[in-house]
């Protein structure tokens, strides 16, 4: 798990010259790990921005502005409880 002087990384978006990877602490849980790759994929979604590869080395990743956490953790709630009840979305009806 990757610690900051304020708060510990459960994942992290990372934007590299050959595309973008989302990591994950490690973890036993599924719901932990589902949680943690939403999280990073809403970041994706949302249009926050990507740690790259320098920013990482110089220890400067992560996304600090509270605002976008919580924006990121709300979109990743709701994708998981979309994804756990698909039949509940007009997109789950017709795709199924």
């Amino acid at each position: 798990m990757l610690v900051s002087d304020t708060y510990v990384l459960s994942g992290l978006w990372l934007n590299t010259e050959h595309g973008d990877i989302v990591l994950h602490a490690p973890t036993e849980s599924p719901l932990h790990r589902e949680q943690f790759i939403l999280h990073e994929m809403a970041h994706i979604l949302l249009g926050h921005g990507g740690v790259t590869p320098d920013e990482l080395e110089a220890g400067t990743a992560g996304h600090n502005n509270a605002d976008c956490e919580r924006e990121a953790e709300d979109l990743a709630d709701y994708l998981a409880e979309v994804m756990r009840h698909p039949r509940s979305t007009s997109f789950g009806r017709v795709f199924g």
